[in-house]
């Protein structure tokens, strides 16, 4: 009987290895699924460093122009406005990781195939890495200084602007993370209502974005500050049972929840909340979260040329006589908030205390 199988390093494996297991990423990351190649997206691909040579992009962005121009017979020569642009690095870097199996013996012990289960595994690790890193760039988690963890770019803290400022804080009376403490400086929709009033008002605009449930913005909280709003009593605030039922009513509850990599997705007004878990605390805190507020273009990641079209590397190896089978998958990618002028271009950090369970 004819097998079709492949050994180490075949080239038909490689292929078919690199490309599943970026597929799988995607289907397993909350961000992956908001980025996209037009400005409309949370997250934009960059895709100059796809097509040639270099470690980093120049970003730009052009500010709306504010002159009052001329009217009538009046001169326009000489009353002409300037451009004025702002431009922003991001950097890409090789990241790596692998798998080593333990020898034929453990393939003998295991009803399941070695390569598989180290595919499985590092589609896991990528998946988290890839969501924690563009968390750490757009909640400013000054924190988290090992580059790896942050897509190779250093994070930047909430820009705070007079009158564009970019970190709201729960309660409303505070003024710094560390004072949030109380049961009242716990999040509420309030503060969605807040970040949208001040993402109309912001200069520039925060734009609504495109996301996987429609245009609208997102609103990321972490499972403990998703819990207050469950069991928050003060008057005349909506609970988050209310919004679920009037979503099942609606009709909407199936579109919402399509994809497994969001457990759970909720609307309020143009907003979309989400939960996860690698929300951070806030730094020198310990029941304070940075809750983020997404518009377009809130951050761009970009990859190397040999990793586009949907590709990692992937590379295994035979070691100790080819009793032992380690397996290698890397990606040339980076991160970074969009900043311009010293302001977050698409975030609002939202803190808000959340009590410890």
């Amino acid at each position: 009987m004819a097998v079709t199988s492949y050994g180490v390093n075949a080239n038909e494996a490689v292929k078919l290895w690199s490309r599943q297991l970026f597929t799988e990423i995607e289907s397993e990351t909350v961000m992956a699924s908001l980025m996209g190649t037009d400005t409309d997206s949370v997250i934009q691909v960059l895709e100059d460093t796809q097509k040639g040579a270099g470690d980093r992009i120049t970003m730009q962005l052009r500010v709306l122009l504010s002159g009052a121009g001329v009217s009538g017979n009046n001169v326009l020569e000489n009353n002409e406005e300037r451009l004025t642009t702002y431009t922003q690095n991001i950097l890409i870097d090789h990241l790596r990781h692998g798998v080593r199996t333990g020898g034929q013996i453990d393939e003998q012990r295991i009803p399941w195939d070695m390569r598989e289960q180290a595919m499985q595994g590092l589609r896991d690790w990528w998946a988290d890495r890839l969501d924690q890193s563009v968390i750490n760039q757009v909640t400013g988690n000054t924190g988290q200084t090992d580059l790896k963890y942050v897509g190779f770019n250093a994070t930047v803290a909430p820009s705070s602007a007079t009158g564009n400022t970019r970190i709201l804080y729960g309660g409303g009376t505070a003024s710094t993370e560390n004072s949030l403490s109380a049961g009242s400086e716990t999040f509420s929709l309030t503060y969605i209502d807040r970040a949208i009033n001040q993402a109309k008002i912001a200069t520039p605009i925060i734009r609504m974005p495109q996301t996987p449930w429609g245009k609208g913005y997102v609103m990321m909280v972490h499972p403990n500050v998703f819990r207050t709003l469950s069991i928050n009593a003060a008057a005349n605030q909506i609970h988050i049972w209310q919004m679920q039922l009037a979503q099942i009513q609606g009709g909407k509850m199936d579109k919402l929840e399509r994809r497994a990599n969001f457990p759970q997705v909720f609307k309020y007004r143009d907003c979309f909340l989400v939960e996860d878990d690698r929300i951070p605390t806030a730094p020198g805190t310990t029941t304070v979260y940075r809750n983020v507020f997404l518009g377009a273009q809130s951050a761009a990641v970009a990859f190397g040329r040999r990793y586009g079209n949907r590709r990692m590397s992937w590379k295994e190896k035979l070691f100790d006589y080819d009793e032992q089978l380690g397996v290698k998958a890397g990606m040339i990618w980076g991160c970074v908030k969009t900043t311009f002028n010293s302001r977050d271009l698409g975030t609002i950090v939202v803190s808000a205390h959340a009590p410890a369970l």
